[in-house]
């Protein structure tokens, strides 16, 4: 049965995933940006306070390092797991000897570092647990990723950022294919233990690792298996960006187009000041051109994914 369940649920990803973007595709033409407020009333007692929901490789270190850079606004940065969220809060911490933080760090003994279903709750109680103590920030938040415990609890997540009063950034990249490269960039650098990530390198470093023989070969699976967990996890932000109270939409694609003015909306949603240019940060894309440029063996692949039932969305994201 569970056989019959996947194999069903596979046929349909390909449709499921076409009507998400041509959606998007439908937005953006209605609208150069792409933004949704809600009329939520959020408290006036210390700074506001936010979370970047998204996927893996679609822009939020960009986006959280921007942010991070108003003297006012202050970021955790990525949820990783217990141990990360801990030392982070001890650092930040003021008083570790507040009955409140003490109890919060108690709880999360004995919680595995990444048993995410357990340690989200009491991991947000003392992420904002600093805003009570820190007068002078607008804002406060950090970016969560779906697949750090959203899809396991979504309706305790949805309740608890509602409850909460905390703001929701949707940070979606539709471009599943040119994502699904980086990652595969992001997981080969993870496996051979690599601290320096590519956009820290020179511009020269940079040139040197996309040559011809630094180009890797991707076999058609592999963008298979991520466009079906590319198509889900979409869904996931599809539903939090209709039950949040308090929800702004980012499309990384026109956000890629659109730095300056994205920036500006985002930075109204979550009441910091506008005094940051994208070029302040000193990011730079890392996989910039042609997809032909970024795979070695992309001629065989396009033509295995342009037969297959994910045809007709790899021609759009190729174009």
């Amino acid at each position: 049965v569970r056989s019959i369940m996947r194999v069903g649920l596979g046929c349909l990803l390909p449709f499921i995933a076409a009507a998400i973007w041509r959606d998007g595709i439908n937005k953006l033409e209605e609208s150069s940006a792409v933004v949704e407020e809600s009329s939520a009333i959020v408290g006036s007692r210390g700074p506001t306070k936010f979370v970047i929901l998204t996927m893996q490789r679609s822009g939020s270190t960009w986006l959280d390092g921007l942010l991070g850079l108003h003297p006012n606004v202050f970021s955790y940065h990525e949820f990783r797991g217990k141990d990360h969220m801990v030392q982070l809060i001890k650092d930040c911490i003021i008083d570790e000897n507040n009955p409140k933080a003490k109890a919060l760090l108690d709880a999360t003994k004995g919680i595995e570092n990444k048993d995410y279903h357990s340690i989200w709750k009491p991991g947000m109680d003392m992420m904002f647990e600093i805003t009570d103590r820190n007068r002078d920030l607008q804002s406060i938040g950090f970016k969560w990723m779906v697949n750090q415990g959203i899809d396991a609890d979504f309706d305790q997540v949805v309740s608890y950022l509602n409850k909460n009063r905390i703001k929701g950034i949707i940070l979606e990249r539709k471009n599943a294919l040119r994502q699904a490269i980086s990652y595969y960039h992001l997981e080969e650098s993870i496996k051979h233990h690599s601290k320096e990530h590519i956009f820290d390198k020179s511009k020269e470093a940079r040139e040197n690792y996309f040559e011809n023989e630094s180009l890797p070969e991707i076999k058609p699976e592999y963008f298979f298996d991520y466009f079906e967990r590319h198509a889900i996890e979409t869904a996931v932000l599809h539903r939090l960006r209709s039950e949040l109270n308090d929800v702004l939409y980012v499309n990384y694609e026109d956000f890629s187009e659109h730095p300056t003015r994205q920036l500006e909306q985002v930075e109204k949603f979550i009441g910091a000041s506008i005094n940051v240019t994208v070029l302040d940060l000193g990011l730079q894309k890392i996989h910039s051109g042609s997809v032909g440029s970024l795979l070695r063996n992309w001629p065989t692949v396009k033509k295995t994914l342009l037969e297959s039932e994910w045809g007709n969305l790899v021609q759009e994201w190729d174009n």
